[in-house]
């Protein structure tokens, strides 16, 4: 195995977890006064990971991914454009700074 192959395997290894992004994504809702629930829906693969309801009846469908390694694949895609074209707002958060900035879209409410 090259050295190159190995020092992205390290990095992959290294890189902050799916999860971290939701928990702070949930705090940040919380801290706002609103809900952040996990979305589960059994038999249907790509639904979004959290549905974000805010005071005011604002309502988000928010899909977290790993920071640099997270995808969001075709049935993802076409789920989205499914919610989209319902009127929800999607919203894929992968990094720090997509999180302050639906922080601050939240904040806006």
């Amino acid at each position: 195995m090259g050295t190159r192959n190995l020092d992205k395997q390290v990095e992959r290894l290294l890189a902050p977890r799916e999860s971290s992004i939701e928990i702070k994504l949930k705090r940040i809702v919380v801290s706002h006064k609103g809900l952040c629930l996990k979305f589960v829906s059994p038999g249907t693969r790509g639904v979004p990971d959290r549905a974000v309801y805010m005071p005011g009846g604002k309502h988000y469908l928010v899909e977290t991914k790993r920071p640099k390694f997270g995808r969001t694949n075709e049935m993802q895609h076409a789920l989205h454009a499914l919610f989209l074209s319902l009127g929800f707002k999607i919203r894929i958060i992968h990094t720090e700074e997509q999180l302050k900035d639906f922080e601050n879209e939240i904040s806006a409410l």
